[in-house]
């Protein structure tokens, strides 16, 4: 047979394949955006923890002489927010300009990656004492129970 051409049903198979490709690196790259979001959340929260320790290095002296000390887990600890280190110079403002305002100010405009938060500056961070050595906490989802008292 001498024939020149494809016949619909091999141009049909064709589309039928690559529309099965197609759908499985779509797939694919859905949940590698999402799980990209995701770690950048985890960065900024680890971002956020080392500037509130820096903060807690600062004022660790008046966390620990305070004469009616709150308690995190039997360790001096004072509680910030993002907000409060931004105004403090302990972190960065994202540079997109999209700062919400709550209550008459406005924040510090440290966006949640992921978009599940809206926006990170109002999160509470625990900054406490233990064994000589300041550490930091934020706290939010599953830490939600976290509290400095």
């Amino acid at each position: 047979m001498n024939k020149k051409g494809f016949t619909l049903v091999e141009l049909l198979a064709v589309i039928v394949i690559l529309g099965i490709v197609g759908a499985i690196a779509m797939a694919g790259i859905g949940n590698l955006a999402k799980n990209t979001k995701e770690e950048m959340l985890d960065k900024k929260i680890t971002m956020i923890e080392e500037s509130a320790t820096l903060y807690g290095e600062d004022i660790k002296g008046s966390i620990m002489a305070s004469s009616n000390t709150k308690k995190y887990d039997g360790y001096p600890c004072k509680t910030t927010s993002v907000y409060e280190l931004v105004n403090s110079n302990y972190l960065s403002k994202d540079n997109n300009n999209t700062c919400q305002r709550y209550a008459g100010r406005t924040s510090g405009c440290i966006e949640d990656p992921s978009g599940n938060l809206k926006y990170l500056d109002y999160l509470n961070i625990v900054v406490y004492v233990k064994n000589k050595r300041v550490r930091a906490t934020v706290v939010y989802g599953d830490n939600a129970s976290i509290s400095c008292r």
